[in-house]
This record gives structure tokens, C-alpha cells and sequence, in this order.
């Protein structure tokens, strides 16, 4: 499995109590999930799409305490209040009308509807981070054909939003040079979100592999599938490249830098698996044979020519 999703390393609990994680401003941001069925307490609470979207109706936009003070998501007991179409309900009733849900691996409220902002319709990023702008050279924008689930990316927003910013950049950095997020990180996560290290942990996994998971999809869409051999090469050539876009992409959800990896990738496929050239027909007449130990193509009109030289030249076409 690649180094570019969360991976975790934290020591054994060493609390002999209920954890009691440090107060930090409420906030107001939108809950986490799918628009799918999910199993909360008491029942099974679904949206099929009959009702009012709740994403419109800013459900947990309007998330209270019973005194009126802004709640979290992640906190907030069936006794907080929401407003439903204009009136102020416990979010017990809002869970039995299917407006909001408790998510089944931590329990925090989601909004059940689907998104404000559809995912295939925008980059995938935090709320805070900044949009990526730049497109890529050629071909399609494998940010934005290449969502995360809804559910992972109200995660990633809710993480984002509610965790400061200098401290993600922290786990982000330590996970893509160490190869895992550390455990004080961890910790520090966790208060912020006011939840235990363990649920942090959780969290960040979630995440990671839901960016792990966007990440295949979009080498894919680019006509890489064996991901470990393109992070194997990259790694060892082009090292620093690929920390930038792994950052790149856990912080702002920018998958473009890794068109110019791909790029990069294919032009040195003769050796990295010289017998996929060998046996490859390129059509238009074109061969491939040794001259020594490096593969030359035979252009008719051309002449012989190296293989990276016909990639870069636009003579051949390889990925996607």
C-alpha cells in the first residue's frame, strides 16, 4: 500500500479514565455522510429523496444547545436542537424525520441530503484550503472527474474546518516524510475536534484512505493501474516531486501535479518494464528493437529514434 494515505502510529492507551478532551469554540459546520441508509439508535433513519433537501435547509447549520449556544456535530446528544423547515426541533425528531443522522462509525450528526455543492461539480477540498486553479496541460481535469465519496469529503471538511490549519499541515507533513502521522499529532487533533485520540485516529485513516482510494482512481483515469510500481519509480528518481504532490493533494485536494508524474513516468517506461515496449504494437508501422541495451523505435520516415524522444515528440502515445 502507498505511503500516501494516513497511516497511524500511536502507543498503547495509557488513560485509566473516560477521556476528557479540552473545550474549544463550538462550530457550525455541516455534518458528514452519504445520502444513503444508515443505522443510528433506535432505528434506521434514511433519505430517499422525497423530502426537503436538508443540505438546502441548513439542518445542522442551525445546530443549538438547549440554551442556545452553538453546538458540534461531533458532540451533540439527541436533547440539541436543529431547525426544520423554519422551527426549532430535538435532534432526536430531526433523526426520525430523516433530515440529519449519526454517522455509524463515530456517531457524529450528518446531514443525510446530498451536498451543497454536488462533488463532480468542484474540486475536492477543505473549506479553509485554497481552490486549486491551475489546469492541466492536456486532456481532462482528474480533480475534478475524480471525487471522494460524499461521506469521506464531509470528513475531510469537517476535519478541516474544526482543526487548525498549521496543525493538518503538521499531519499532512509527517505522514507524507515518515510515513505515519505522530502520535501528539494525533492527540492534538483529537482535542481539537473534542473527541478521543482513538476516533482521531480512526478519522484520519478514513480520510487517508479515501485519498488513497481518489488518488488510484485518478492514476487510473490516466492510464496507470500498478500504483506501486509508478510510487516505486517516482520515489526513487523523483522523490521531492512526489512528497509536493502528495502534500498538494491531502491539503487542498489538487491532483494535478500528478499529470506531470505521469507524464514523467511514461517517458522512462522502457525502463522501467522494457518488456511492455518490446511487445507493444504502436501501429503506423512503427517497431521497437534493441540496440544494445536500449530500445530504439524504427519510424518509417523517421528513422530510429529513442522511446522517451517519441513519447515527448507526440510520435507515440502511451496511458489514457
Amino acid at each position: 500500500m502507498s505511503n500516501s494515505q494516513f497511516t497511524i502510529q500511536t502507543s498503547p492507551a495509557q488513560s485509566s479514565g473516560p477521556y476528557s478532551a479540552p473545550q474549544v469554540a463550538p462550530s457550525t459546520n455541516p455534518g458528514f455522510g452519504d445520502n444513503i441508509q444508515t443505522y443510528v439508535p433506535g432505528g434506521v433513519a434514511s433519505y430517499h429523496g422525497e423530502q426537503p433537501n436538508p443540505a438546502d435547509t441548513g439542518v445542522l447549520q442551525t445546530l443549538r444547545t438547549t440554551s442556545g449556544a452553538p453546538a458540534n456535530p461531533f458532540t451533540a446528544t439527541d436533547k440539541h436542537l436543529v431547525e426544520v423547515n423554519g422551527m426549532q426541533t430535538p435532534v432526536a425528531t430531526a433523526i426520525r424525520m430523516g433530515y440529519i443522522a449519526r454517522h455509524p462509525a463515530t456517531g457524529a450528526l450528518m446531514e443525510t441530503g446530498k451536498l451543497q455543492a454536488e462533488s463532480h461539480h468542484s474540486p475536492v477540498a477543505s473549506p479553509n484550503a485554497q481552490q486549486p486553479h491551475q489546469q492541466a496541460a492536456q486532456g481532462e481535469d482528474i480533480t475534478m472527474d475524480t471525487p471522494m465519496s460524499r461521506g469521506v469529503t464531509n470528513m475531510n471538511d469537517i476535519m478541516f474546518s474544526q482543526v487548525p490549519s498549521g496543525l493538518m499541515v503538521r499531519a499532512v507533513l509527517e505522514n507524507t516524510e515518515r510515513g505515519h502521522v505522530a502520535e501528539n499529532t494525533v492527540n492534538s487533533i483529537a482535542s481539537s475536534l473534542q473527541i478521543t485520540p482513538e476516533e482521531a485516529a480512526e478519522l484520519l485513516r478514513t480520510v487517508g484512505q479515501g485519498r488513497e482510494d481518489q488518488r488510484s482512481r485518478a492514476l487510473s483515469k490516466l492510464g496507470i493501474d500498478d500504483v506501486q510500481e509508478f510510487d516505486d519509480f517516482i520515489r526513487s528518481k523523483h522523490p521531492d516531486l512526489l512528497r509536493k504532490a502528495q502534500t498538494a493533494h491531502f491539503l487542498s485536494g489538487d491532483l494535478t501535479p500528478y499529470k506531470a508524474l505521469a507524464r514523467t513516468y511514461y517517458e522512462n517506461l522502457d525502463k522501467i518494464a522494457p518488456e511492455r515496449i518490446m511487445s507493444a504494437k504502436f501501429g503506423n508501422g512503427i517497431t521497437a528493437s534493441l540496440s544494445g541495451d536500449t530500445i530504439v523505435l524504427n519510424v518509417p520516415g523517421k528513422g530510429q529514434m529513442s522511446y522517451a524522444g517519441a513519447v515527448r515528440a507526440g510520435i507515440i502515445r502511451v496511458g489514457a
